[in-house]
């Protein structure tokens, strides 16, 4: 009964909109990154990293970068089941295979093979820079919500609800360009 109950409360359009909208930004995402690695590649090899140029050199790499990603988030999800600590192994060593994409232009396999082989011996060093900038954003993070946490309390005082809305997507915008 409690099934049928959630079930028929659902809004199936929504629902259907909410899940278009995070495969819409998740492409989003990844095309943005290729794109950005691509022209960071460009750059620090003397090349032109204009905009157009990235995009255009991004959109061939964009299958490999996604198969790349999606064989490296099986095998870590696959090591998180057995136990956190070989999930989180696997995910520094097979971390770099969408950067192998780009840089190397290395198809998907090659590239969970390529991140593995660049990663050797490097284990700690990568995971404590991980850890580092996981806790940047983080702080970033807490400090956007904090923020956005004032402006609620203070439009709730101010009885401005547009201010929340407001307030609440600045910080997010905010969030992610500092993330």
């Amino acid at each position: 009964a409690a099934t049928r109950q959630f079930m028929t409360g659902l809004h199936w359009p929504q629902f259907a909109a909410f899940g278009a909208t995070i495969v819409v930004v998740a492409v989003l995402m990844i095309v943005g990154n290729v794109a950005a690695m691509t022209a960071l590649t460009r750059a620090l090899r003397g090349g032109d990293a204009s905009f157009k140029d990235s995009f255009r050199d991004a959109a061939p790499l964009i299958l490999s970068v996604i198969g790349a990603s999606l064989l490296a988030s099986l095998a870590v999800f696959a090591g998180c089941i057995l136990l956190i600590l070989p999930g989180v192994y696997l995910g520094v060593r097979l971390g770099l295979a969408p950067q192998a994409v780009v840089v190397d232009r290395e198809p998907a396999l090659a590239a969970i093979s390529r991140s593995w082989r660049l990663t050797a011996g490097r284990f700690w060093e990568i995971f404590i820079a991980i850890l580092a900038i996981a806790l940047v954003t983080l702080v970033a993070t807490l400090g956007c919500f904090l923020i956005a946490a004032l402006l609620g309390v203070a439009a709730r005082f101010a009885g401005a609800a547009g201010i929340v809305t407001v307030g609440t997507a600045g910080v997010g915008v905010a969030s992610s360009v500092l993330t």
